[in-house]
């Protein structure tokens, strides 16, 4: 899940994303959970944010690829989610998203 554009990935996640999730270390949680640091953490462990039973139980540690395809359908990838947003389909789109996500951590 290598070569992703962090501008256009950038601009699709504050289109997006942003309603329901920052990546500012800083900020609280909105809708979703802060997902500052999500590369490498596992699903539904991230303190302050109450998650479903579906993400606790999950064991889902949020790769690149495990990003990509909970973001293709993420009611498919972890099943009885909360998470309302469904379901962005380019794999481009995708990748770019992940490279904006893990440029945050740097």
């Amino acid at each position: 899940m290598k070569g992703g554009d962090v501008e256009k990935g950038k601009k699709i996640f504050l289109k997006q994303c942003s309603r329901c999730h920052s990546l500012d270390a800083k900020a609280g949680h909105g809708m979703g959970p802060n997902l500052h640091g999500v590369v490498g953490r596992e699903a539904g462990s991230v303190p302050g944010f109450h998650f479903s039973n579906a993400f606790k139980k999950s064991e889902v540690i949020w790769t690149p690829e495990n990003l990509s395809t909970y973001l293709k359908d993420p009611r498919k990838h972890i099943p009885k989610n909360n998470m309302p947003y469904c379901c962005l389909e380019d794999p481009e789109d995708r990748r770019h998203i992940i490279a904006y996500i893990e440029s945050e951590l740097k």
